[in-house]
C-alpha cells in the first residue's frame, strides 16, 4: 500500500503482468492433430479462434498445445490439421418432422373425471408434446400443458396439473395425466412433432368431404412421398361396395396431374380421380350420383 510522505506526491503501482513482455513478429505454420476442424491450411489470430475452430488440445495433441502457446503472445498462424487415410467426413441425417394439430384426447362432461389416458396416433417426438384445454365458445381461452422431453408433465411448469403421476411415453405414444380442475363442455386435444418417415401408402376414414350440390369428393394427402410410387393405387370402400383405381393409364393436361379412373368389382367405370403431386389434393368425381360418403380411401 502506498504511504504517502510528502504533500502532492503520489505513488501508482503498475502491473505490468496484464501487458505482453513482447509481441511477436513471426508468422508461424503447423502441422498436427485436432479433435475438429478444416484440414486446409488455416489463418488463426488469436488462442480464443483456434479453439472454436479446431477444439482444445488434447494430452498429446502436442501442435496444439505448440499453437496455443503461441497465440498467447503472437498473432499469425497457419494451422493445418493432419488426419489418417481412412478418415472420413463426419454426417448426421436429421429427420423430417410433422406437425400433429389437435389431436382429440377428449370431451369434457359433467361427471367430474380429471384423469385422462390413451395413446396417441403416431409416435412423438420428445419436447414437442402439448396437451390444450380449450373452451369452444372462445377459442382464445385455452392452457397449454407441455412435456419436459423426459417423459414427464410435470407439476412445478404446468400449474394446471396435478402431482399425481403424468407421463408419456414417446416410443409407443400412450399418455396418462391428471388435471387440477376441469369445465364442461371444454375440449382437450395435444398437439406434437412426429418424425415424417418414408411411407408407400396412407389411409383416410371419414375425411373427404362431399362438395355440396355436385358428385365430387375431395380431400388431401398427408404424406406427399407416397407420389413417388410410379404404381400409384386407389382404394375407395363405400359401404359394401370396394372401387379401385391405378394409376400410369390415363393422360393429363398438366405435369402436375395424375390421372386416374375408379372402376368397380366388375370393371365398369364409376368416378374419375385426379391427385394434383404439387399441393396433394385429391378429387373424385363420381359419373352417376356419388354415394352420401365413403369410410375409407387407401391410396
Amino acid at each position: 500500500m502506498a504511504i504517502h510522505a510528502s504533500p502532492g506526491v503520489y505513488f501508482e503501482i503498475l502491473d505490468f503482468s496484464m501487458y505482453a513482455p513482447r509481441l511477436s513478429k513471426t508468422i508461424l505454420a503447423l502441422v498436427g492433430k485436432a479433435e475438429r476442424g478444416p484440414t486446409a491450411p488455416t489463418f488463426v489470430s488469436s488462442v480464443r479462434q483456434y479453439i472454436d475452430m479446431f477444439g482444445v488440445p488434447r494430452k498429446y495433441d502436442y501442435s496444439g498445445l505448440a499453437a496455443i502457446s503461441y497465440l498467447e503472445f503472437g498473432a499469425a498462424l497457419w494451422y493445418s490439421r493432419l488426419i489418417g487415410s481412412k478418415a472420413k467426413k463426419a454426417e448426421v441425417t436429421i429427420p423430417k418432422a410433422l406437425e400433429i394439430y389437435n389431436e382429440p384426447v377428449a370431451n369434457v362432461d359433467g361427471s367430474n373425471s380429471y384423469i385422462f389416458s390413451g395413446v396417441l396416433n403416431y409416435q412423438p417426438v420428445p419436447g414437442t408434446v402439448e396437451i390444450v384445454i380449450s373452451d369452444p365458445a372462445d377459442p382464445t381461452n385455452r392452457v397449454l400443458i407441455q412435456d419436459d422431453e423426459y417423459g414427464n408433465f410435470s407439476p412445478y411448469s404446468n400449474l394446471s396439473i396435478t402431482n399425481f403421476p403424468n407421463f408419456i411415453d414417446y416410443d409407443t405414444g400412450e399418455f396418462r395425466f391428471t388435471l387440477n380442475s376441469v369445465t364442461a363442455g371444454d375440449t382437450i386435444s395435444m398437439v406434437y412433432n412426429t418424425k415424417d418417415v418414408l411411407r408407400s401408402s396412407e389411409q383416410h376414414v371419414n375425411d373427404f368431404e362431399l362438395l355440396l350440390g355436385t358428385d365430387n369428393f375431395v380431400g388431401i394427402l398427408k404424406y406427399g412421398n407416397v407420389l413417388k410410387d410410379k404404381n400409384l393405387k386407389v382404394v375407395v370402400t363405400a359401404g359394401t361396395d370396394v372401387y379401385t383405381a391405378v394409376s400410369g393409364v390415363e393422360e393429363t393436361t398438366s405435369p402436375s396431374t395424375i390421372a386416374m379412373v375408379l372402376n368397380d368389382d366388375e370393371d365398369t367405370k364409376v368416378a374419375d380421380v385426379e391427385i394434383d403431386s404439387a399441393t396433394g389434393s385429391v378429387a373424385i368425381k363420381f359419373v352417376d350420383t356419388a354415394p352420401n360418403t365413403f369410410s375409407k380411401c387407401n391410396i
